[in-house]
């Protein structure tokens, strides 16, 4: 049986009231897998192109609209006003080296994260996915082990962005307390909706090693007793 150590495992924690301890590694990742990690960020900016240039020329109609007029009433001025903005901010989204700095930026922020073991690109080139390892995680008795975490950003809903399989490949999806065939992200739904629709990935991957080493007994799929010694669930090779 693996022997759990502060190096290398997550040690995950019941409830919200204390801390989870990740271990003090983050993942080393080369530059050809970074490269193709920016690309594949930036391949899902670019793809939400169309519909902001479809907005700006929209906004753009109607400040053209506004301003062929000889006079404006103190309400259309503030309408002329806040489409400008709004036309400046549009613009700014289309902004090339923006967009590469940004998926610059969220691809280094993988480098960072603590309780990562491995990034990496998976897939066909028309349908490209970022594979997130996880450390092995513990919660009290329960070995849990390893989990790949499958994040599409090309999605923007988090059951359809995210799915998760536990290394040990018993099961074709999970199994983790709060995750069977489906998930159960309960408030997490919306907060990961956010992100998704923000583009934080990095920030979408932190919560997901949140979620999968907090456990919630109120409102668990499995129960945590079950991924003990001898439970119908327990991960003999939880290091894979």
């Amino acid at each position: 049986m693996a022997k759990p150590s502060r190096k290398t495992w997550i040690y995950g924690v019941r409830g919200t009231k204390r801390e989870i301890r990740y271990p003090p590694v983050v993942p080393w990742i080369d530059d050809t897998t970074r490269d193709a990690i920016i690309e594949l960020f930036l391949e899902v900016s670019n793809a939400d192109h169309s519909a902001t240039k479809s907005e700006v020329t929209g906004v753009e109609q109607l400040i053209t609209q506004l301003e062929g007029q000889d006079i404006l009433s103190p309400v259309e001025h503030r309408q002329l006003h806040q489409y400008r903005k709004q036309r400046e901010t549009l613009q700014e989204k289309l902004n090339k080296s923006r967009l590469l700095a940004d998926a610059r930026a969220e691809a280094l922020n993988l480098c960072l994260i603590r309780g990562v073991r491995q990034v990496t690109v998976v897939g066909e080139p028309w349908q490209r996915r970022l594979l997130i390892v996880t450390a092995p995680i513990k919660i009290g008795k329960a070995l849990l082990g390893t989990y790949d975490i499958i994040l599409d950003p090309h999605e923007r809903v988090p059951a359809e962005a995210i799915d998760l399989v536990r290394r040990d490949r018993k099961c074709e999806h999970g199994p983790h307390p709060h995750w069977n065939s489906h998930p159960c992200f309960g408030t997490w739904g919306p907060m990961l909706n956010n992100m998704l629709t923000r583009k934080n990935w990095s920030a979408v991957v932190g919560a997901m090693l949140n979620y999968l080493s907090r456990y919630y007994g109120q409102s668990p799929l499995i129960r945590l007793e079950q991924f003990y010694p001898g439970g119908y669930y327990e991960n003999l090779s939880p290091t894979v």
